[in-house]
């Protein structure tokens, strides 16, 4: 006779997703923090047949506007950051909502896999946000110049005020020569890589 599974939780499935990525997997100590603090305590004793794309959603989504967590000691009440306004705080919070739906993903995948659900649909339906993880593009200011060059060891502060007054990188700076510096026309000639073989001229 076929054998009929009683419908599984959530909280039965992360049991056996973290015995599974125990065995296969690093980081489990992060993964684990993960589930704990972002996905049991909203989803936790549900039937996984009675998630909805909606609800996965709705949590997404709630998980970018909420304010990050701040590392706190074990057992201490947990703490927050002020709630994102900027797109440059915004940003980081929905790629943190990415890498957390990508957890609840994979152990409702494992669950299926596991043939403890008969579809996995409404996760499947559920996408992460667009452009999460670009960096955003910012100049520093004048005093925030001086700072960092403050706390540089006097070894290495040559060689950050030259890549504050030109852009160029380690490399670039690196293989610069004196007759690379024009003091005349307020240019330096960055010779090319072997792979590119273009150079250029940089104002300073």
């Amino acid at each position: 006779p076929k054998i009929t599974l009683r419908p599984a939780t959530v909280a039965e499935a992360v049991e056996r997703y973290l015995k599974w990525y125990q065995e296969h997997r690093r980081a489990y100590k992060e993964t684990e923090t993960t589930i704990n603090a972002h996905i049991l305590p909203h989803f936790n004793s549900q039937l996984i047949t009675e998630i909805t794309t909606n609800q996965i959603r709705h949590w997404h989504n709630a998980l970018a506007t909420q304010p990050a967590r701040v590392r706190t000691r074990a057992g201490a009440k947990p703490a927050y950051r002020d709630k994102p306004i900027t797109e440059g705080q915004k940003r980081p919070r929905r790629s943190t909502a990415n890498r957390i739906l990508t957890v609840l993903k994979a152990i409702l995948n494992k669950a299926f896999q596991d043939e403890l659900v008969p579809d996995n649909a409404a996760w499947r339906r559920v996408k992460p946000f667009g452009n999460a993880d670009e960096p955003m593009t910012r100049f520093l200011t004048e005093a925030e110049c001086m700072r960092l060059i403050n706390t540089c060891r006097p070894d290495f502060r040559q060689l950050v005020k030259s890549a504050l007054f030109t852009g160029a990188r380690y490399s670039e700076l690196a293989r610069l020569n004196v007759a690379d510096v024009n003091t005349d026309t307020g240019l330096i000639y960055i010779s090319p890589e072997a792979k590119s073989g273009r150079g250029g001229h940089i104002p300073l």
